[in-house]
């Protein structure tokens, strides 16, 4: 309620104000999406390519570069705007709590602001090179803006929380919502060129890495080939023992040993992986633990000297980096990818299953972990910390008609959504939670499928199935950072420590339990409650060993590279 932080007679004056601040920005600034195809068309009319930028002539370039740096000139403009009716509201009837919130987000705002202006610039050199390619020999341009399209939901997640602190109304809540929907929008209208230049680029990459997977897992002569015999049992569930045979098969790949995983008494399916899926190899399992070209591997897995299983190839680092959001999840993507390759008829079991509940795009996730899971290893998140997300999504698409795809081993969660969100079609399949035997696989498996044919998915990041719905997603669309949403943890793999690079100074404010950090310096992502989806994330300084957070805006990924010798392609 309004009135628990300031007078009932200044509440209604409160709420009066921001409605009306609301009204002016949302009149103001409103609108769907462009199409990009029709506004290029209206830019360049005898545009004769909208994606292959070197069949364009020059004036038809350089009219093109001119819209997109108009456009962040505009999108600039009505993002001080709409940070000026957050400022004001905050500030309203201010307590000096409230101008401590105020002062982090205004420093929220100068970094997001000069993102803006690095952009306009980016453009306006291209525009003086009269050179619209792709790649300058730095950053390519999807790099470029897909970079400030994380910082915004970031720092759009740092004002929402900083409004529920303060128990500001529903109505506050909408409107930064839809200031974020909005800015979100004008960037996917400058992104959508290069979006599509880098999914083209990943496409070729995912084809040649695959090639290399199956040629490597099917060798002409199986008692010649070098092999990587794994002989690790994991008792836990299906996500967990797939992120395992990763452990085998990362290494064994980097060693181009064909990878061979011993699965004969799975507690799944005691006759191994080939059941629902395709063979991991040709090779037959059970033959190798003899022969002198075999690397045996007992228990934990056996990684090579100074191999850094975190690491993505050096030999395509540069390609994925620029080319791709999450260039880590690509690269672990691929092996998902090729492990789950499942058999026809499967697959036509499953699309059975998808038209019996009448499932159809553009559709929603939502995976919901509880049960044992809450014991040892998560915190128990409510529906609506999901519905959050799933929300906004629906927002952004402008989707009236709005249909979820529920996933859980509560019973309970089911009947929750269903009331507390009537105006919501939720679809689910049963689930055995048994986690044993072929019915349970069946069930774990459909319930991934589906998922992984969401356009949007929200889940628990430290769930293995929410990893791995990820991970598919990624294989599925290249680049699925945008489709995916943890209310947790952030992606990792078998909990290892992400480096990060600060790209903005921080200094600290020790009411949040916060570090200040220098521009350049790396930092350590802490697994355990690194994610508390408020902007923010815990880190370690590697500078200093200093602990505590920092906002994800003043962040960026920095992937660690390792020679993977098979991907070495001729100059």
């Amino acid at each position: 309620m309004v009135s628990t932080f300031i007078s009932r007679g200044k509440a209604v004056f409160f709420v009066v104000f921001s409605t009306l601040l609301i009204t002016v920005y949302v009149t103001k600034f409103s609108g769907n999406r462009v199409n990009y195809t029709d506004k290029l068309r209206d830019i360049v009319p005898s545009l004769k390519s909208l994606t292959l930028t070197n069949e364009r002539s020059n004036s038809e370039r350089i009219k093109i570069l001119n819209w997109k740096m108009n456009t962040v000139q505009i999108m600039r403009k009505n993002f001080k705007e709409f940070w000026k009716s957050i400022s004001s509201i905050i500030l309203k009837n201010a307590t000096e709590e409230r101008k401590k919130y105020a002062s982090a987000l205004q420093d929220g705002f100068n970094v997001l602001d000069n993102r803006y202006e690095e952009i306009g610039n980016f453009f306006d050199d291209k525009i003086e090179m009269k050179s619209d390619d792709y790649f300058d020999g730095t950053f390519t341009e999807f790099y470029i803006l897909s970079n400030i399209l994380s910082d915004l939901k970031y720092y759009w997640l740092h004002i929402s929380s900083v409004i529920k602190i303060l128990g500001l109304p529903s109505d506050i809540h909408k409107f930064v919502n839809n200031g974020y929907i909005k800015s979100k929008k004008e960037l996917k209208n400058v992104i959508e060129e290069s979006e599509t230049i880098a999914r083209k680029n990943m496409d070729n990459l995912q084809m040649y890495v695959q090639e290399k997977i199956a040629k490597l897992q099917n060798p002409n002569n199986c008692n010649s080939a070098s092999v990587h015999v794994c002989n690790m049992v994991n008792q836990a569930g299906f996500g967990s023992e797939l992120h395992t045979i990763l452990k085998c098969f990362l290494p064994a790949f980097k060693q181009q040993r064909t990878m061979i995983h011993h699965m004969k008494g799975w507690k799944y399916d005691p006759e191994g992986w080939s059941h629902l899926f395709a063979p991991l190899s040709d090779c037959d399992e059970t033959q190798y633990t003899g022969q002198s070209n075999s690397q045996i591997v007992n228990g934990n897995a056996v990684y090579p000297t100074g191999y850094d299983f975190i690491s993505i190839p050096s030999e395509i680092s540069q390609d994925i980096i620029q080319n791709n959001a999450d260039p880590f999840a690509w690269w672990i993507a691929q092996f998902i990818g090729y492990a789950m390759r499942m058999r026809p008829e499967f697959v036509n079991q499953l699309n059975r299953t998808a038209q019996k509940i009448k499932f159809t795009n553009p559709i929603a996730g939502m995976h919901i972990r509880r049960g044992d899971k809450l014991i040892r290893e998560a915190k128990k998140h409510e529906v609506e910390e999901y519905m959050f997300f799933i929300e906004n999504w629906f927002d952004e698409q402008n989707i009236e008609q709005r249909t979820v795809y529920v996933t859980t081993d509560d019973d309970k969660v089911y009947q929750e959504l269903t009331t507390k969100y009537p105006s919501y079609n939720f679809l689910t399949t049963p689930t055995d939670t048994m986690q044993r035997g072929l019915n349970a696989l069946h069930g774990i498996v459909t319930d991934v499928y589906l998922l992984s044919l969401c356009d949007f998915v929200a889940c628990t990041g430290s769930s293995n199935i929410c990893r791995l719905v990820y991970e598919l997603l990624t294989f599925n669309h290249h680049d699925a950072s945008t489709r995916w949403q943890s209310v947790d943890d952030m992606y990792y793999f078998h909990e290892a420590v992400f480096p990060y690079v600060a790209i903005s100074d921080h200094s600290a404010r020790t009411q949040r339990k916060e570090i200040g950090v220098r521009e350049g310096e790396i930092l350590k992502v802490n697994k355990i409650d690194g994610w508390p989806i408020d902007g923010f994330i815990n880190i370690e300084n590697t500078n200093n060993q200093e602990k505590g957070k920092v906002p994800l805006y003043k962040m960026r990924s920095k992937p660690s590279v390792d020679s993977f010798p098979i991907l070495h392609r001729p100059s």
